[in-house]
Protein backbone atom coordinates (compact mmCIF):
# COMPACT_ATOMS: atom_id res chain seq x y z
CA UNK A 1 0.00 0.00 0.00
CA UNK A 2 1.35 3.42 -0.93
CA UNK A 3 1.79 6.01 1.82
CA UNK A 4 -0.90 8.22 0.30
CA UNK A 5 -3.35 5.29 0.42
CA UNK A 6 -2.80 4.63 4.10
CA UNK A 7 -3.31 8.33 4.93
CA UNK A 8 -6.59 8.55 3.06
CA UNK A 9 -9.70 8.12 5.14
CA UNK A 10 -12.53 6.18 3.61
CA UNK A 11 -15.48 8.47 3.23
CA UNK A 12 -18.47 6.21 3.45
CA UNK A 13 -22.17 6.81 3.95
CA UNK A 14 -21.72 6.84 7.72
CA UNK A 15 -19.07 9.58 7.65
CA UNK A 16 -20.31 11.86 4.88
CA UNK A 17 -23.82 13.12 4.44
CA UNK A 18 -25.02 15.44 1.71
CA UNK A 19 -28.13 17.39 2.51
CA UNK A 20 -29.57 19.08 -0.55
CA UNK A 21 -31.97 21.96 -0.36
CA UNK A 22 -33.29 24.08 -3.20
CA UNK A 23 -30.43 26.53 -2.82
CA UNK A 24 -28.36 25.06 0.04
CA UNK A 25 -25.92 22.14 0.17
CA UNK A 26 -24.15 20.74 3.22
CA UNK A 27 -21.39 18.11 3.35
CA UNK A 28 -20.70 16.65 6.79
CA UNK A 29 -17.40 14.87 7.49
CA UNK A 30 -16.55 13.21 10.79
CA UNK A 31 -13.06 13.86 12.09
CA UNK A 32 -11.49 12.47 15.25
CA UNK A 33 -12.11 15.25 17.81
CA UNK A 34 -14.13 17.51 15.52
CA UNK A 35 -16.83 17.11 12.92
CA UNK A 36 -16.64 19.31 9.85
CA UNK A 37 -19.44 20.86 7.82
CA UNK A 38 -18.96 22.35 4.38
CA UNK A 39 -21.84 24.75 3.77
CA UNK A 40 -22.81 26.22 0.42
CA UNK A 41 -25.77 28.51 -0.19
CA UNK A 42 -26.88 30.22 -3.37
CA UNK A 43 -26.74 34.00 -3.06
CA UNK A 44 -27.98 35.77 -6.19
CA UNK A 45 -25.88 33.72 -8.62
CA UNK A 46 -22.88 33.42 -6.32
CA UNK A 47 -22.21 31.02 -3.47
CA UNK A 48 -21.88 31.66 0.26
CA UNK A 49 -19.17 29.27 1.44
CA UNK A 50 -18.39 28.29 5.01
CA UNK A 51 -16.39 25.54 6.67
CA UNK A 52 -17.66 24.87 10.18
CA UNK A 53 -15.96 22.77 12.86
CA UNK A 54 -17.90 21.23 15.74
CA UNK A 55 -16.01 19.99 18.80
CA UNK A 56 -17.32 16.52 19.61
CA UNK A 57 -16.64 16.83 23.34
CA UNK A 58 -18.17 20.24 24.04
CA UNK A 59 -20.44 20.69 20.99
CA UNK A 60 -18.92 24.18 20.60
CA UNK A 61 -18.76 25.35 17.00
CA UNK A 62 -17.01 27.91 14.87
CA UNK A 63 -16.82 28.78 11.19
CA UNK A 64 -13.12 28.21 10.45
CA UNK A 65 -12.58 29.61 6.93
CA UNK A 66 -10.16 32.19 8.29
CA UNK A 67 -8.00 29.65 10.16
CA UNK A 68 -4.47 29.92 8.71
CA UNK A 69 -4.34 26.22 7.79
CA UNK A 70 -7.59 26.57 5.82
CA UNK A 71 -6.52 29.80 4.12
CA UNK A 72 -3.33 28.05 3.04
CA UNK A 73 -5.22 24.99 1.79
CA UNK A 74 -7.54 27.16 -0.30
CA UNK A 75 -4.71 29.39 -1.58
CA UNK A 76 -6.33 32.61 -0.37
CA UNK A 77 -5.15 35.44 1.85
CA UNK A 78 -7.08 37.17 4.62
CA UNK A 79 -5.47 40.39 3.38
CA UNK A 80 -8.19 40.52 0.71
CA UNK A 81 -11.45 41.96 2.08
CA UNK A 82 -13.60 39.14 0.67
CA UNK A 83 -11.68 36.62 2.83
CA UNK A 84 -11.53 38.56 6.12
CA UNK A 85 -14.76 37.19 7.56
CA UNK A 86 -15.54 33.63 8.51
CA UNK A 87 -18.05 33.14 5.67
CA UNK A 88 -17.34 34.12 2.09
CA UNK A 89 -19.40 34.86 -1.01
CA UNK A 90 -17.55 33.60 -4.09
CA UNK A 91 -18.26 32.63 -7.69
CA UNK A 92 -19.53 29.16 -8.51
CA UNK A 93 -16.23 27.94 -9.98
CA UNK A 94 -14.28 29.08 -6.93
CA UNK A 95 -16.85 27.44 -4.63
CA UNK A 96 -16.47 24.18 -6.58
CA UNK A 97 -12.68 24.40 -6.20
CA UNK A 98 -13.00 25.09 -2.44
CA UNK A 99 -15.30 22.06 -2.10
CA UNK A 100 -12.86 19.81 -3.94
CA UNK A 101 -9.85 20.99 -1.91
CA UNK A 102 -11.67 20.69 1.42
CA UNK A 103 -13.07 17.25 0.65
CA UNK A 104 -9.63 16.00 -0.39
CA UNK A 105 -7.98 17.43 2.75
CA UNK A 106 -10.70 16.19 5.11
CA UNK A 107 -10.29 12.70 3.64
CA UNK A 108 -6.61 12.65 4.60
CA UNK A 109 -5.59 11.70 8.16
CA UNK A 110 -2.55 13.99 8.14
CA UNK A 111 -4.64 17.02 7.14
CA UNK A 112 -7.35 16.20 9.67
CA UNK A 113 -4.72 15.87 12.40
CA UNK A 114 -3.18 19.23 11.43
CA UNK A 115 -6.59 20.96 11.34
CA UNK A 116 -7.63 19.46 14.67
CA UNK A 117 -4.40 20.58 16.34
CA UNK A 118 -4.97 24.10 14.99
CA UNK A 119 -8.57 23.97 16.22
CA UNK A 120 -7.45 22.88 19.70
CA UNK A 121 -5.17 25.94 19.79
CA UNK A 122 -7.95 28.20 18.49
CA UNK A 123 -10.44 26.88 21.06
CA UNK A 124 -7.95 27.45 23.88
CA UNK A 125 -8.21 31.18 23.07
CA UNK A 126 -11.87 31.03 24.08
CA UNK A 127 -13.46 32.14 20.83
CA UNK A 128 -15.76 29.14 20.52
CA UNK A 129 -18.82 30.38 22.40
CA UNK A 130 -21.53 28.99 20.11
CA UNK A 131 -23.15 25.67 20.90
CA UNK A 132 -24.01 23.39 17.98
CA UNK A 133 -27.69 22.58 17.60
CA UNK A 134 -28.20 19.93 14.93
CA UNK A 135 -30.59 20.74 12.12
CA UNK A 136 -33.60 18.55 11.55
CA UNK A 137 -33.20 16.67 8.29
CA UNK A 138 -36.78 15.44 8.15
CA UNK A 139 -39.97 17.50 8.32
CA UNK A 140 -41.63 17.59 11.72
CA UNK A 141 -45.21 16.40 12.10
Amino acid sequence: MRKSDENTRAISNDTTVTLNYDDHMVKEINGVRYDFRLEFEDVEGEVAFGLRAICRESQRTSCINNLNAILSLLHVSSEYPEFEDSEWVVGRSRAARFRKLCMRALSDNDHVSLFETCLDDDRSCGEWANLWIAEKTTPSD
